[in-house]
């Protein structure tokens, strides 16, 4: 039953499991030179709230110094990588929720695009008979001649269909997107970045466990929100004061009180993001 003193708590079913309340997105980011972690984004939400959503709501929060973002496959939405490109931040991601390519097909990602979004050729480099591009539903067309296709080494596993007159292909820009990050999650670096991000479990795991998130003394989202508020720069300020304890070990004491009094001054940036991860 509603708590009909806890209004905007919904109710949600994961799995197996049954919750009632809210969910907290954080973005931490990471400084590889200092060794350093930070939380710069938190957001908390009805727990009906998707992972896209908070993932889209992250990429309108201020995120300087970042450019690169490991996400988990459930942040993927061809919006959001679209809205990260137009802030020069690289997205990558563990995995990708949705219908997937089958291994021996080639994706849709394999064919060519000219300047005016028109496919000019398939996987093998054949050029189509004719292609079309709607703007308004963002689909790409085109056909290709059939004795092409006969001949061509490609074509068990490419995509096109075969028609009487002519072979035919047809995708939306967002499959496409969705191939390329497939594509993409194969390299070295996203792979990296992958494995990077598993790294971000660990920051609910320490709000559970040192700063008891499940046990609010409050009711209601706004309160709720000033308390996880707290928890994060309280998470925040146990990095930093870890940080300022290895620093002062090294003998760098003084070298920490001038970037920090920079820092406050407006001199430079004290904490300069290299990338960042989605929990």
């Amino acid at each position: 039953m509603q708590n009909p003193s806890e209004p905007e708590a919904t109710y949600r079913q994961k799995g197996n499991k049954q919750y009632t309340g809210y969910v907290v997105n954080t973005v931490e980011a990471r400084d590889e030179e200092k060794d350093l972690s930070m939380i710069i984004h938190c957001e908390q939400q009805p727990n009906t709230t998707s992972d896209v959503e908070l993932g889209s709501n992250a990429l309108d929060a201020e995120l300087d110094g970042v450019t690169t973002i490991a996400n988990d496959g459930a942040y993927y939405s061809a919006e959001a990588v679209e809205k990260a490109q137009a802030r020069d931040i690289e997205m990558g991601f563990s995995a990708l929720t949705g219908k997937k390519t089958p291994e021996e097909r080639l994706g849709v990602n394999e064919f060519s695009l000219d300047e005016s979004n028109h496919i000019n050729a398939c996987p093998a480099g054949f050029t189509p008979q004719s292609s079309a591009y709607n703007e308004e539903k963002q689909i790409y067309t085109a056909k290709f001649a059939k004795e092409h296709c006969n001949r061509c080494f490609l074509f068990d596993c490419c995509p096109v269909k075969e028609q009487k007159k002519a072979n035919h292909i047809s995708f939306t820009a967002k499959t496409r997107q969705a191939d390329i990050c497939r594509a993409r999650m194969g390299e070295g670096h996203f792979r990296e970045l992958a494995a990077f991000r598993a790294g971000v479990e660990g920051v609910p795991s320490v709000f559970r466990r040192r700063y008891r998130i499940d046990d609010l003394p409050v009711r209601g989202l706004n309160r709720s929100r000033t308390w996880v508020a707290c928890k994060r720069m309280a998470y925040n300020f146990k990095a930093f004061y870890d940080y300022c304890r290895r620093i002062a070990k090294q003998g760098e004491a003084i070298a920490f009180l001038s970037h920090f009094s920079r820092r406050f001054f407006g001199l430079t940036s004290f904490f300069g993001s290299k990338f960042a991860y989605c929990r």
